[in-house]
């Protein structure tokens, strides 16, 4: 599926959107992105993971890890319920691009505000 945005510049959405774009009222476009935020976890706490090993983050009880996921899970929901609202303005080409690309972007974030 394409969407238009300003008439000449179009662009793929990601199939596993597609439901959400379409969806009919909102609990079912809950239950889609539920499914997605779901879907985005592993890739999202491997990625953390990775990260914060490769910059020997002291993670104490997981903590702060948690904390990580949580921020990039919030992100995520803002840009899907964005997507859901206007598929043009929100849309995303590769999900799963996107989940990985957000949470290095999160945790680059946090590596800052650790270690100026």
């Amino acid at each position: 599926m394409t969407c238009d945005e300003g008439g000449s510049n179009r662009a793929q959405i990601d199939m596993a959107l597609l439901p959400l774009v379409v969806a009919k009222n909102l609990a079912h476009a809950d239950a889609i992105i539920a499914r997605l935020i779901s879907g985005a976890v592993p890739l999202v706490t491997r990625i953390i993971d990775a990260k914060l090993k490769r910059h020997s983050v002291d993670v104490r009880d997981a903590q702060e890890a948690d904390q990580l996921k949580a921020d990039v899970i919030v992100r995520l929901l803002a840009r899907l319920e964005q997507c859901r609202v206007d598929s043009a303005r929100g849309r995303i080409g590769n999900w799963n691009g996107y989940v990985a690309t957000t949470t290095r972007h999160t945790c680059d974030e946090y590596l800052r505000r650790k270690y100026p």
